[in-house]
């Protein structure tokens, strides 16, 4: 029995078609005209998925074609991405060990350039040393006979890094990490961190060592308590001092987030309808109050802002892509795509609007039209290598030609234009990826940039336009500037930098700062968003939507005879796609700035092609990290302006004027402030570090103001939530790069605040235990604020210790679970690489169409990829009902789960991971189904469904069906 057709709530039909062999070939969505994509299957003579087909364009001339080789034991060997005509866009092959290891991973960047990354593996399948592309090898060693300080023995393992720096992670007795500590290749204390965990494996206290010059000057400890179903009721930062912090959580009887209690007592208030979507959020402060209204499909299509009377508005076509948008300011903008979901037009509110053109996997040109629909120019990407990175860019008018270079390891070596050019020489970068030199030619002259770092890899000197020299402590707080020491509290918050004293609100928000006899005061609105600055009677005052995005601002004069503030004479309203920012009009509605994206490191950052200002037209020239460091005229091909920038963004530009307000990291400049606004917290360059404690918590490590962990040379943050390495970035994937068949089906989903596609949570970090994105909330508002229903629990079948479960159920243990792979292919509905589910799903972030939950997980501190590559899940729950068994068997060998025994026929099999606890059965049909299917389950044992939620095991739903 097959599926031949799905209805949705809506009345949109998705058509499914079988071979012969009853294995699904085709799967077309039918909305209107303009909305209908198809999804072909091919096989190869074993039954695998061997070609997946995508057609696009007009008329479906176009498509992206996925295809994967197999060797005789169902192990990919090489993935490619082609064209309708065969032409190659990316290559990909992989080599095995005897029982299945990936040894090597060999991609191309050019039809005769391979670059190979190899891993040995020791007899447990353990790797024990991985060489990349440059020859770099991390070690790893394993001790299953630790004895730990109890005289316990326990498991210990040790990664050493190229530069000789050891990261020694302790287990306890249950095999949960314990200790957590760095040591340099003298043996010297870099960093410590001890975990506990309550009696149901919820990480109940962890205590951050305070290490400067390898002595423990003191230890900070934080706590968590949780009640029933696991659920965390609260949190304590810095424990037993002065500053300790509190924050508690109350439950629904639906087990969802009612209450959130904060350190200042406001209290964040939430309301759910019967189908579990959040309909009200507010504060006791009266400072926010939002109500939520859906469509059938969940889609998000109307926020009412009922403190400042504003309203959002969202409009959604057949495959819940949104192709309307009226921000609360009034401001409309209207999108349309193509079959694969990508953005192929804006329409702005003057009616003009942006074109985006693509091939099968790359952005290739954005073309500018007048209301009219007239060009007025265009950029083009010319040139991409087969790693999907730009070589050629053709800017608009007469700024010329852009070229880009990268090394082995996807790192940008060079960008060269004729008014400037960067330059990356032969070891410019060390053995871990550090930026060590740089020359920089512009029109004030050539430079040569060099910078340090320490064991930590915290950059501690840097030469350049202007020299400095950083001194840090364990947890990422810069002791000493130039000499000059700054001093700091238990909660890492900035008391002193030798000019400036700083104080906190006791949410942790920075409210006042005193300069040589000037305050400067700040105020926060609930969820922490600065809402004022004044100094010496001037005041700015800002707004903000339920995304986070900054719609207003205002400029007010105290008048003291008065005594009041003068009405605001400059108003700037803000245009936003998704949560990007791209530029303002004032309170009449003229448009005074207004940047064109295309294609960058994710968000905005290093995206803009062109820049419109007072009816001039400019052209960005970009650094590898996304600072717009030239200005030139795309009339005349001049050079307008030049900046420079420290390690950490102090801009510098030739004459002290500022023609645009975006600079480092392309994010807007607030001359105002003195600060820079991410999309979700602002940044103070003179201090390099954030202003507000980090919205997700501790997701991104023990120091809730440390900008990039101090590494600002090679790693970027998005919106002012986490750190992202360059060379591992996240390329803006709604402009069209490989992934954007996940994208697409992501961005499907914007708006379904809290929808079951995406209720399970994304390994990140440990700390991140009561942290989350909620769907269409893009940015969402942290860990303070709901997440909404997302029904059930999730339970993680590949993670390797799991102990709780996921963002199912708000408050739900929020500890140490991986968001499943497989729902990610089950949202994607393809079968697709690790590398394109982890850039779609922050593309999916952006779109604010992804519930983010991030949390930390057995083996330490592993990234987003690295977890996702672990678990090796590849054309599973996604696109089960293509897969034949023997590829499942293949697939579920991949991610370590062993065969643990067979019927005589082969038709029952069942498998259990490294604790010999059984996770998947595979069946053929019984008494509760007709087909074959397989069976899940947690790693206590509960069965669970397709969505990963506990069921009754003799039930259909924990019946799983497969295509055999």
């Amino acid at each position: 029995m097959h599926l031949l057709s799905r209805i949705d709530p809506n009345g949109n039909v998705t058509h499914y078609t079988y071979d012969g062999a009853g294995r699904k070939s085709s799967e077309t969505y039918v909305g209107d005209k303009n909305n209908n994509s198809t999804t072909i299957y091919e096989y190869d003579s074993h039954g695998r998925v061997h070609k997946i087909t995508q057609p696009f364009g007009e008329n479906l001339k176009q498509a992206v074609v996925q295809i994967m080789e197999y060797d005789a034991l169902d192990r990919t060997v090489e993935e490619r991405t082609e064209d309708e005509s065969g032409k190659l866009f990316q290559k990909k092959c992989f080599t095995y060990d005897i029982v299945g290891n990936i040894t090597s991973v060999i991609v191309y960047q050019d039809a005769s350039t391979s670059l190979i990354s190899t891993t040995v593996y020791d007899s447990h399948n353990n790797p024990v040393f991985v060489k990349d592309a440059l020859a770099n090898i991390t070690h790893y060693a394993y001790n299953y006979g630790f004895k730990n300080g109890e005289s316990k023995i326990v498991f210990q393992k040790t990664t050493t890094d190229p530069n000789g720096i050891k990261t020694i992670d302790t287990y306890d007795v249950s095999g949960r990490l314990e200790i957590s500590e760095k040591r340099n290749s003298l043996g010297i204390l870099l960093s410590k961190e001890t975990i506990r965990y309550d009696l149901n494996g919820n990480t109940s206290a962890w205590i951050e060592s305070v290490i400067q010059d390898g002595q423990e000057k003191r230890m900070i400890s934080n706590r968590k308590e949780f009640g029933p179903e696991n659920r965390l009721e609260m949190i304590v930062e810095a424990e037993g001092t002065v500053e300790q912090k509190i924050t508690h959580f109350s439950y629904n009887s639906m087990g969802q987030q009612d209450a959130v209690t904060k350190p200042t007592g406001t209290v964040l208030n939430s309301v759910y309808d019967p189908h579990g979507r959040l309909t009200e959020y507010t504060s006791s402060d009266k400072s926010i109050a939002y109500t939520y209204v859906y469509d059938n499909v969940h889609n998000l299509i109307r926020i009412d802002d009922k403190i400042n009377g504003t309203t959002t508005h969202r409009t959604y076509d057949p495959l819940n892509q949104m192709i309307k948008e009226v921000l609360g300011n009034g401001i409309a903008f209207a999108f349309t795509y193509d079959q694969l979901g990508r953005r192929t037009q804006v329409q702005l509110p003057d009616q003009s609007s942006i074109k985006y053109v693509y091939d099968a996997a790359h952005l290739r040109t954005v073309v500018r039209l007048d209301s009219k629909g007239n060009k007025k120019y265009e950029h083009r990407y010319d040139d991409y290598d087969l790693l999907g990175q730009e070589a050629t860019l053709q800017s608009p008018s007469k700024a010329g030609t852009e070229k880009r270079r990268y090394d082995a390891l996807k790192r940008r070596t060079s960008t060269s234009t004729t008014a400037w050019k960067e330059t990356i020489p032969e070891k410019g970068y060390d053995r871990v990826g550090n930026l060590c030199n740089c020359i920089v030619e512009d029109k004030v002259g050539k430079i040569n940039y060099q910078f340090s770092y320490d064991d930590l890899n915290q950059v501690s000197e840097e030469k350049g336009h202007q020299t400095h020299k950083y001194a840090y402590d364990s947890l990422n707080n810069c002791i000493t500037k130039d000499g000059i020491p700054r001093s700091h509290n238990a909660l890492n918050q900035l008391l002193s930098d030798g000019a400036s004293q700083f104080s906190y609100d006791l949410n942790g928000n920075l409210v006042e700062c005193m300069q040589n006899g000037v305050v400067t005061k700040y105020e926060y609105d609930a969820l922490d968003r600065l809402i004022t600055v004044t100094q010496n009677q001037k005041q700015t005052r800002y707004q903000y939507d339920h995304f986070h995005r900054r719609l207003k601002k205002e400029h007010f004069v105290w008048n003291d005879k008065k005594r009041f503030w003068e009405p605001p004479k400059d108003v700037q309203h803000f245009l936003y796609i998704d949560q990007d920012e791209i530029g303002s009009v004032d309170a009449k509605g003229n448009l005074q700035e207004l940047r064109i994206l295309g294609k960058g490191l994710g968000a905005e950052v290093g995206a803009a092609v062109a820049i419109e200002v007072k009816d001039r037209l400019l052209v960005p020239v970009h650094n590898l990290r996304g600072d717009i460091c030239c200005l030139l005229d795309a009339a005349t091909s001049k050079v307008c302006q030049t900046y420079r920038y420290s390690a950490y963004g102090e801009r510098f530009s030739e004459d002290g004027v500022d023609l645009i307000p975006w600079g480092f990291a392309s994010k807007r400049y607030d001359s105002e402030s003195g600060l820079v606004y991410f999309g979700r917290r602002y940044y103070a360059p003179h201090l390099g570090r954030w202003m507000t404690a980090d919205p997700l918590g501790f997701a991104d490590g023990p120091n809730l103001y440390a900008y990039v962990h101090n590494n600002p040379l090679t790693h970027f943050d998005l919106y002012g939530l986490f750190a992202l390495n360059f060379s591992n970035s996240f390329k803006n994937e709604k402009m069209g790069v490989f992934g954007n068949n996940f994208n697409s089906s992501l961005s499907k989903m914007s708006g379904r605040n809290f929808s079951r596609p995406a209720s399970k949570s994304l390994s990140w970090s440990r700390y991140s235990c009561d942290t989350a994105f909620s769907c269409g909330s893009g940015l969402s508002q942290g860990f303070l604020d709901p997440v909404g229903t997302l029904s059930g629990y999730g339970k993680n079948l590949w993670n390797y210790n799991y102990s709780g479960k996921t963002w199912g159920q708000i408050g739900r243990d929020c500890n140490q679970h991986v968001f499943t792979a497989e729902r990610l292919g089950e949202v994607g509905g393809l079968a697709l690489n690790c590398v394109a589910v982890t850039k779609g799903v922050q593309a999916g972030i952006k779109g604010g169409s992804a519930a983010y939950g991030i949390s930390r997980q057995f083996f330490g501190r592993q990234t987003v990829k690295q977890v996702l590559t672990r678990t090796k899940i590849k054309n599973y729950l996604s696109n089960i009902e293509s897969c034949n068994k023997n590829q499942i068997i293949s697939d579920i060998k991949s991610i370590g789960l062993q065969p643990r025994g067979k019927s005589p026929d082969g038709k029952f099999m069942d498998f259990t991971d490294k604790q010999g606890k059984l996770r998947v059965k595979i069946h053929p049909s019984d008494k509760v189904t007709k087909y074959d299917h397989l069976h899940l389950y947690d790693k206590r044992g509960n069965s669970l469904n397709k969505y990963l939620e506990i069921v009754d095991r003799t039930s259909a739903d924990a019946h799983i069906p497969y295509g055999g």
